[in-house]
């Protein structure tokens, strides 16, 4: 109950700089992840096509 009273406190503050962190702190996050996805995914996709091909070249013996 106590962390409720928390955000309830957080939401009705007026000062500017707690709603400035927040943004902030949130287009860093999402500026983070999307380099990140930018960076990776041509690797990533490249490493699951192998596997991808890997894993259809076995052959199991149905015996």
């Amino acid at each position: 109950m106590k962390h409720f009273f928390y955000v309830l406190l957080f939401l009705r503050s007026d000062e500017g700089a707690v709603t400035v962190d927040w943004v902030v702190l949130s287009a860093a996050i999402i500026g983070m992840t999307v380099s990140f996805m930018i960076t990776f995914s041509e690797g990533l996709s490249t490493v699951t096509a192998n596997i991808s091909e890997e894993m259809l070249s076995l052959d199991f013996d149905a015996e």
